[in-house]
């Protein structure tokens, strides 16, 4: 057994021998260079961004290929829809897909097609054309209708997906038709107005009622059935002060009109309208009149029911 003596220098010599504790222990330490972690960090992340670099080439590949295929899907249901005279059925149904997976990217081929003049087609692309664009495509919408009345075809559901398009977005609508209400076209005018008549009223009437003064006889027609659906009292007075206009066809429109509203204040004005030097406008004065006594008068204030003169 060592003696006591021995002790505190055995000690010393242990504690001599130590490493500090911030340094590694003899048997810990290695023979690697200093930098070799940071290159061992640099080397694990670049192995990663080759594998992540290598995922999205492939990605990417796989993307085209589904861009592709897509491209030739649409391809395919355009020359489908347009061979509706080989198989009316099967252009139907390509008409159905397209308005289901019609996208942004296809903007420029919807308004393409739109301008074909084509009513079948047009009918068929005026519903996605709308969805993508909404208000930017009323231009291309009232063309489409113009063609479909002159083919005599019920352009209807294309009127009410205008009224949808415009109540849907009414301010960016009004910019729309105050632009073509400027157009030099009487049938552009013409169309313009006809839609105000969707627009609340505060943004429609005082276009509505300065066109009633336009050059064109087509235009002032429209804005007499237009302003029917705003019955306040300013429109009523317009309405009547329409029934003098200098052309036959609008004082007929006007009269309509009157008769539509059914106010018992216009009586006296549609009387006074009875005197009208043109047959047809006193044809639809009187029917005007008889829709108010229908309406308001006593059968003892009972309005003529005898038919105009020739």
């Amino acid at each position: 057994m060592p003696s006591s003596q021995n002790r505190p220098s055995d000690v010393h010599q242990q504690t001599q021998e130590r490493p500090p504790p911030h340094e590694p222990r003899p048997d810990q330490q290695t023979n690697v260079p200093p930098n070799s972690t940071a290159q061992s960090r640099a080397k694990a992340r670049a192995a990663v961004v080759n594998q992540l670099e290598r995922e999205t080439s492939l990605q990417d590949q796989a993307d085209m290929a589904a861009n592709r295929q897509a491209q030739l899907v649409w391809k395919k249901l355009i020359t489908t829809l347009l061979s509706y005279d080989v198989d009316l059925d099967r252009a139907v149904r390509a008409g159905a897909q397209i308005a289901d997976v019609a996208e942004i990217v296809h903007i420029q081929d919807l308004r393409a097609l739109m301008r074909m003049n084509d009513t079948f087609v047009m009918g068929v692309i005026a519903e996605p054309l709308a969805r993508l664009q909404g208000a930017h495509a009323l231009p291309l919408l009232f063309h489409t209708l113009r063609c479909i009345e002159i083919e005599g075809v019920d352009g209807a559901s294309l009127a009410k997906l205008i009224g949808h398009v415009i109540q849907t977005q009414p301010n960016l609508s009004f910019q729309i038709l105050m632009q073509l209400l400027g157009d030099a076209s009487q049938i552009i005018r013409r169309d313009a107005v006809w839609a105000m008549s969707f627009l609340p009223q505060a943004l429609a009437l005082p276009p509505l009622m300065s066109m009633l003064g336009d050059s064109r006889r087509e235009v002032r027609i429209a804005a007499v059935n237009a302003l029917k659906y705003f019955q306040i009292p300013a429109v009523v007075d317009a309405l009547v002060t329409a029934l003098r206009d200098w052309e036959a066809e609008v004082r007929c429109a006007a009269a309509s009109a009157l008769g539509w509203i059914c106010e018992p204040r216009t009586f006296n004005a549609l009387v006074a309208a009875t005197t009208d030097q043109d047959p047809l406008v006193r044809s639809f004065v009187y029917e005007a009149l008889q829709k108010l006594h229908a309406r308001w008068l006593q059968p003892s204030a009972q309005a003529p029911h005898q038919q105009p003169p020739g």
